[in-house]
């Protein structure tokens, strides 16, 4: 089974709310696999953009020993005691977004890429802006590590959740 999918196939989609160490993620599960990982400021906006890119889809609370296990993975994950390759994703998107998606699951825990390396990365290279606009519409951004990807002079750059955030994960991952 590919790590990334096409589209989310399932008809109806469980959700959680789960401790990190950079705060409250939010997460979705479809059949297949996580389908959203975000840090939205609550649980009102998390479920209004769900419903926003899954209209036709049914959402619903995880059970708590279910949200507990990918809890555990999840910050298994973030500690880097697990191996990326164990978290099944689902998640929506076009070819090249899957691409550079893909890319990005590539980078190695505590390095950083530029978007021009990532643009080189996927036989793209002057795909950069695209590249730029791909990480940005990332919906598992924390596990699929957008936040690896800085600009060419190194610099943090931008992201979803603020510059603070950014850093803060790449101090996880001893970058910074």
């Amino acid at each position: 089974m590919s790590i990334l999918n096409k589209s989310v196939q399932a008809k109806s989609i469980e959700w959680s709310s789960i401790k990190t160490p950079i705060g409250k993620l939010f997460l979705a599960v479809s059949s297949e696999g996580i389908c959203s990982a975000t840090l939205e400021p609550s649980q009102d906006k998390f479920l209004a953009e769900l419903k926003t890119q899954y209209p036709k889809i049914t959402f619903k609370k995880m059970k708590s020993s279910e949200a507990k296990n990918y809890a555990t993975l999840i910050s298994k994950f973030l500690n880097k005691k697990t191996s990326k390759q164990k978290i099944q994703f689902d998640v929506k998107g076009t070819q090249f977004q899957q691409k550079v998606w893909a890319y990005l699951r590539t980078i190695p825990c505590g390095q950083t890429r530029s978007y021009a390396q990532v643009a080189k990365g996927i036989k793209n290279p002057r795909a950069v802006r695209a590249v730029a606009n791909a990480i940005a519409s990332n919906h598992v951004a924390l596990l699929i590590p957008c936040h690896r990807v800085t600009r060419s002079d190194n610099t943090i750059g931008g992201y979803r959740w603020g510059k603070q955030i950014k850093s803060k994960l790449l101090e996880l991952e001893e970058v910074l």
